[in-house]
């Protein structure tokens, strides 16, 4: 059986309570493991997480300690592999930026 890697970091989302698109999902298939980091705009680690599932199922959103965060850019960083050892990366790179808007 062969499982194709593909892997998707969406650009934004907006966490505010109207059901649509109000937590930020990393989305992928092949995934044997993956570790994501969020950071604000003073490069404080806002989010992390090393669980795939609970990332693609509940994901990010958009606090940080039960704060919630103001609009703005946040930037992801990724690690990972996919289940036949390569790297995951989104697009080449394994940073970008997300936008929570509301």
């Amino acid at each position: 059986m062969q499982v194709i890697n593909r892997f998707y970091i969406p650009t934004l989302f907006s966490p505010n309570n109207d059901g649509n698109n109000d937590e930020f999902h990393i989305y992928g298939t092949g995934v044997k493991e993956l570790k994501l980091r969020i950071y604000d705009i003073y490069n404080q680690l806002v989010y992390e997480s090393n669980d795939f599932q609970q990332i693609k199922s509940e994901g990010w959103n958009g606090e940080h300690h039960g704060k919630i965060l103001p609009v703005g850019a946040y930037m992801w960083e990724i690690s990972g592999l996919f289940y036949d050892d390569k790297p995951i990366t989104n697009q080449g790179k394994v940073r970008g930026i997300v936008n929570l808007i509301r």
